[in-house]
């Protein structure tokens, strides 16, 4: 399903949160199962379903990373799945990663440990405009790699995060 469609919008990297929180919200309200008590049974579970796309279509166009993700599945480019994926994390960016997890598993103490965070919060913003550029010149293979360069900068930035808590609450 095409949720840039479903929400009356143009398939964009840039997307305006709040006009995408409007189109929901707008979509919700047509199609929620409230408004149609006493309609017919297929027109009720019509409007269900179509509840239920518009939720899971916010929640996929909301977050960066997933709405890269379904741009680059309109497309036919699938990435960061369970195994289905049609690209691969190329080797520099698998060696970036590596070096990335090492810098977090050296940071023995809390300035470290911000610093390796301060770093991956960068290298996210600029995986951001990075993916935005691409999108916008139809580069899917240079966003495939970028949007799976964000979910691994994510992951070491969730460990970070878990790392700062457990030395936290070791201290």
């Amino acid at each position: 399903m095409d949720y840039f469609a479903l929400f009356g919008l143009p398939p964009s990297f840039t997307l305006d949160e709040s006009t995408l929180h409007k189109a929901y919200v707008a979509l919700q309200q047509q199609f929620h199962p409230d408004r149609l008590v006493g309609k017919a049974e297929a027109e009720r579970a019509k409007a269900i379903q179509l509840s239920m796309d518009a939720t899971q279509g916010y929640e996929a166009l909301k977050s960066p990373l997933t709405r890269a993700q379904h741009l680059l599945a309109l497309q036919g480019v699938v990435v960061n799945s369970e195994g289905k994926d049609s690209v691969k994390a190329d080797q520099p960016l698998l060696m970036e990663m590596m070096e990335l997890r090492e810098q977090l598993s050296n940071a023995m103490d809390a300035h470290a440990l911000a610093h390796a965070v301060a770093d991956i919060k960068a290298a996210m913003k600029d995986c951001h405009d990075k993916l935005s550029s691409a999108f916008e010149q139809c580069d899917y293979a240079q966003a495939a790699q970028l949007t799976i360069r964000m979910r691994y900068l994510g992951k070491a930035l969730e460990e970070a995060y878990m790392l700062t808590h457990q030395r936290k609450a070791t201290h």
